[in-house]
């Protein structure tokens, strides 16, 4: 196998576009959507990541780079050959690749920062990747006293008598009907930042 050692000096050179080929078992998928969005990346930022392929012209990272270049009409993309994997080791890195950038923990209140900024220069947020409706949540939770979200809540032990405890059941059993419904509280998840409501609080 190929050690880490040898693979330190990599060159970036330019191959024809048509001529990369997926992967035959590529895991990933990329809706028409995100290629789209990948178009608009490069228009906007220029090519700032070359394809990975092998010594056959193999797509080892860049799936989604090379449809976006073969929608936008670009005849020649930047590219890395890695030569000398073994097959244990292509295999092992197209999945790593694709899934180790999603594990990745947001800082929100820094993100909305971030999105304020781009706003007063003129740039729409959406252009990071992020949609409409994220964003809107980020920036709704990260402005409210709300956003602040307690894993490990305090509980204080109390002594609660017997007779305590009776009157509560009698008030909880003839009141059921009469309660008005709990819709629950909304709240952030602090890592993908979908909102959920959460009732009992």
């Amino acid at each position: 196998m190929r050690s880490l050692e040898e693979n330190t000096e990599l060159e970036i050179v330019y191959m024809e576009t048509k001529s990369l080929m997926p992967y035959k078992n590529n895991s990933r998928k990329h809706s028409d959507q995100k290629v789209a969005d990948m178009v608009t990346r490069i228009k906007r930022q220029g090519w700032t990541t070359p394809i990975e392929v092998d010594e056959y012209n193999t797509i080892l990272s860049g799936h989604c780079r090379q449809k976006a270049a073969m929608l936008e009409g670009l005849k020649f993309v930047p590219v890395i050959v890695i030569k000398d994997l073994s097959d244990a080791q292509k295999a092992e890195y197209i999945i790593a690749a694709n899934k180790l950038p999603e594990d990745v923990e947001w800082d929100y209140k820094n993100l909305n920062l971030e999105f304020d900024y781009l706003s007063s220069l003129g740039v729409d947020p959406i252009n990071t990747g992020f949609d409409l409706s994220t964003i809107a949540n980020i920036q709704n939770f990260t402005k409210s006293t709300a956003f602040n979200p307690k894993l490990e809540p305090d509980f204080t032990a109390t002594t609660v008598s017997d007779q305590q405890v009776e009157k509560a059941a009698d008030k909880m059993l003839t009141s059921t009907n009469t309660q008005p419904k709990d819709t629950g509280k909304e709240i952030m998840c602090p890592y993908c930042a979908e909102t959920f409501s959460v009732t009992g609080v």
